[in-house]
């Protein structure tokens, strides 16, 4: 028995069929190669290098990049519990840092939280109390504060000309 022109033909568009799904699984896993962004940001840390394996579990988080959006900077600032009751968003705050002198860095009050938490944030002073609860408040600078992320500063909230709350 010998096989037709048409059963070969078959045969052949099988065996077509075949190696374009193939082709599209190749192209769909190195898709998978590619990581984007879902902002346009600056790298601020790596936390794989080229070639690692990167795990995709709900469970375990795995980032492979910190990306951050420098034209606004942020700074979380932890306020102590006596001072809360001053502090309310849209109020100017400045922030200073040792490696800029006297230089201020004006912004305002964005965020602030709705949960007395736990300090985070130490001092080398001596005198500093630490057994003190905390509400987090964000406060956003103004375009160009030249500061390099992650700097600590000591932050400022200011009200009708005099200072409501600070943290160091």
């Amino acid at each position: 028995m010998g096989w037709s022109a048409a059963s070969e033909w078959a045969f052949a568009e099988a065996d077509l069929r075949l190696a374009r799904a193939r082709l599209d699984e190749a192209r769909a896993r190195y898709a998978k190669t590619f990581v984007k962004s879902p902002i346009d940001g600056t790298v601020l840390r790596k936390h794989h290098r080229s070639g690692e394996s990167v795990s995709n579990s709900s469970n375990a988080a795995d980032p492979i990049l910190t990306i951050g959006d420098k034209r606004v900077l942020r700074v979380r600032m932890e306020v102590d519990e006596t001072e809360v009751g001053k502090v309310r968003v849209g109020q100017k705050a400045y922030v200073m840092a040792n490696a800029y002198g006297q230089q201020r860095f004006w912004g305002k009050v964005v965020r602030v939280g709705e949960q007395l938490g736990r300090k985070n944030i130490r001092t080398d002073e001596p005198t500093e109390r630490v057994d003190t609860k905390i509400l987090q408040t964000l406060l956003e600078l103004e375009n160009g504060a030249p500061l390099p992320t992650g700097l600590r500063v000591d932050a400022f909230i200011v009200g009708d000309s005099a200072q409501v709350a600070s943290s160091k």
